[in-house]
């Protein structure tokens, strides 16, 4: 009785069977295949500013809906070379703190443990806002072909800072409760603000681009967001 019990487990035991050395080195080259792309896309310049553009153009949206959900004006304030690195970002926050009064007011300053911070957000080092004195860089408005860059804000301190964030004169702007786009001066926007971002060569040379510069255009009143890159051959802005 036991006898074909034995030959069973035998027979279950020589047809149990491993990988065989081609279908190791095949799985090994698909592997390679699939690392290979990851690093070329993480340090190709252009997918680096595509990706934190439309990371930005994602924040930028959730902002506008904490706005309409929390019934309260959220602000988008972009930051040069604020973090301990260096690096370029922008911060979204509410403004619910007076520094002068100490009560929930309007003083368009943000306060560290006071004032409510949504999100923090720096680019990676090589990613920067626009500079003007880049070449062959855009010298008009996204989407406006007749209107050139305003590179220098209006309002001083800032107005010489070259930084392609122009918003009716600030480096920020406000989403009110119902949506809609201001500058930080509670007025609807009167032009469609926009930031630029792109990748210079180093933090050293402003002047050569390693890739085409990414714009988000806020819309005026209704807040609508969207995104252009710029076409380098072309000398337009193109529409993602």
């Amino acid at each position: 009785m036991s006898i074909p019990f034995l030959k069973c487990i035998k027979q279950s035991h020589n047809n149990t069977q491993g990988f065989s050395l081609v279908e190791v080195i095949v799985v090994m080259v698909i592997v390679a295949i699939l690392a290979t792309g990851v690093v070329f896309m993480f340090a190709n310049p252009s997918a680096r500013v595509k990706g934190q553009a439309f990371t930005l153009l994602g924040e930028l949206n959730m902002a506008r809906s904490e706005a309409v959900n929390r019934n309260l004006d959220v602000r988008v304030s972009f930051l040069k070379g604020a973090s301990a690195a260096d690096q370029d970002g922008y911060r979204i926050w509410i403004d619910d703190w007076d520094a002068v009064g100490g009560a929930p007011g309007s003083d368009g300053a943000y306060t560290v443990g006071s004032d409510t911070l949504i999100r923090e957000t720096f680019f990676p080092d090589e990613v920067q806002f626009y500079d003007a004195n880049a070449t062959d860089g855009p010298n008009t408005k996204p989407f406006d072909p007749w209107d050139a860059l305003d590179m220098a804000d209006v309002t001083p301190p800032d107005d010489t800072d070259n930084d392609g964030i122009e918003f009716d004169g600030n480096d920020e702007f406000v989403f009110t409760q119902m949506g809609t786009a201001e500058d930080s001066g509670s007025s609807v926007l009167g032009s469609e603000g926009y930031v630029i971002i792109y990748y210079p060569v180093s933090a050293a040379d402003h002047a050569t681009m390693r890739a085409a510069p990414y714009a988000l255009v806020i819309g005026t009143g209704v807040g609508t967001i969207n995104i252009a890159r710029w076409n380098i051959k072309d000398s337009t802005w193109k529409t993602k």
